[in-house]
């Protein structure tokens, strides 16, 4: 296993798997891709795809990655190949999309996935 894909919501629960993540990327040498996905209603989205800041937007965004911030400097990490985006899209879409992209298996909630999502 080289890369786990860990989505988080913020939650209790989805840090319980990234932590559970670390244990196996930890004995299996493998990298840890932590990602937040952003669900936008669709008239946001268009405004995403033509480049506009709309506040509300903006601040979502920023906020994901504030969090993402906060989980990277958690001492279970430390040592690890972690790396984090935050991507607008459905959640099961984008993160099923994004296994397949970078062939990574799919953990959550204490579960790794060991067949290709």
């Amino acid at each position: 296993m080289k890369r786990i894909l860990v989505p988080t919501d913020f939650s209790d629960h989805a840090e319980y798997a990234l932590k559970v993540a670390a244990q196996i990327a930890r004995e299996n040498d493998s990298e840890i891709m932590l990602v937040h996905m952003l669900e936008l209603p669709h008239e946001a989205s268009d405004a995403v795809g033509s480049g506009s800041d709309i506040p509300e937007i903006m601040f979502f965004k920023n906020k994901a990655i504030q969090n993402l911030d906060d989980l990277m400097d958690a001492p279970y990490l430390d040592g690890l190949n972690v790396s984090e985006a935050v991507h607008f899209s459905k959640a099961s879409e984008g993160i099923t999309a994004l296994a397949k992209k970078t062939r990574s298996r799919f953990h959550r909630n204490g579960i790794t996935w060991c067949e290709w999502v």
